[in-house]
């Protein structure tokens, strides 16, 4: 039997769904007037090739194009606002794909698994990019991110991206976690100034970057953030060290809340400022190598925490033990 090439799909009401025999589909065209993609629409169509979107179209939902294997790229008009999780997941041929300004959210996993993708570019219009989205795109190089400072950034959204290089990243308030975890070629990286927490692992497993400079404008590294790096450079400031305590949850948040609004008892009793100084879980660090810093330090035995000021010419002199 021939296959079926549907030329253009239309729709009364702007939105399509589900058409007949949408499993043999190979090239189609969506008719002006068409602004919703529905969940699920095209999910499974292994032999859709190619796809023209039209202008005006808003949203693309949650699996429209889960599992088209044979689609090889995609150019979406300035129009779209809204990528649905998984929208294109599992799209292994996808080699091209054109996201204009105007976009706001890519969903969870919306690019999971697309392993033929060399270039991405994230506009500037975008806000959120949700858990994984670029997840485990192997042959991804070139990345750009345009993104603005009130942008969000999920859960391990480049990990496994292990030919990406280098990267810049602009400045967002909070890095993801492992949002570049297992980027296994991953050597420069640039984090600009605004940049204010690193998530924990986010770059868990990168073990020739080298060279990292962090702005002064961070304030917080998570749990394992530098796990497996072997040169990370902290430069022009003092690190304020912490453990999280294991019996009063409140008094670590409130240590992280006082520190990050300017307000850290625990530095300005030690003659520094919070401008000068930088809070990172103890957990990062080569504990045979512990530098000089204020620490938050937890013994579970005796059931209570302390602090105290790490300064390896007056420790050495007293004897003290980090």
């Amino acid at each position: 039997m021939a296959e079926t090439k549907a030329k253009l799909i239309k729709s009364k009401d702007g939105i399509v769904g589900k058409v007949a025999n949408r499993k043999k589909l190979v090239d189609i065209e969506f008719a002006s007037g068409v602004t919703v993609i529905e969940s699920g629409a095209f999910a499974g169509c292994t032999l859709l090739e190619t796809v023209v979107f039209p202008d005006g179209l808003a949203e693309i939902q949650n699996s429209a194009f889960d599992g088209c294997v044979a689609l090889k790229s995609i150019s979406l008009p300035f129009s779209v606002r809204i990528i649905g999780g998984n929208a294109f997941n599992g799209c292994v041929n996808l080699n091209k794909v054109e996201l204009n300004d105007g976009l706001e959210q890519i969903g969870m996993s919306a690019f999971r698994n697309c392993g033929a993708i060399a270039c991405m570019k994230i506009p500037s219009s975008v806000k959120k990019v949700g858990d994984w989205a670029f997840f485990h795109n192997t042959l991804l190089t070139d990345i750009d991110i345009q993104c603005s400072a009130d942008a969000s950034f999920g859960y391990s959204v480049f990990e496994g991206c292990s030919s990406i290089k280098s990267v810049e990243i602009p400045g967002i308030d909070r890095m993801g976690g492992e949002m570049f975890a297992q980027c296994t070629c991953l050597k420069n990286v640039t984090i600009a100034e605004g940049v204010k927490i690193i998530g924990q692992r986010a770059f868990d497993g990168c073990a020739k970057l080298s060279g990292l400079k962090l702005p002064k404008s961070i304030v917080r590294i998570e749990e394992q953030a530098f796990d497996g790096c072997l040169d990370v450079k902290v430069e022009g400031r003092t690190m304020i060290k912490f453990r999280p305590h294991p019996f009063d949850e409140d008094q670590h948040k409130s240590l992280i809340e006082d520190f990050e609004n300017g307000g850290c008892d625990l530095a300005n009793s030690c003659g520094l400022s919070p401008k000068d100084t930088l809070l990172v879980d103890i957990s990062i660090l080569d504990q045979g190598e512990i530098a000089d810093g204020l620490y938050w330090y937890d013994d579970p035995e005796a059931g209570f925490s302390w602090c105290y000021y790490w300064d390896h010419q007056r420790c050495a002199a007293e004897g003290a033990l980090a």
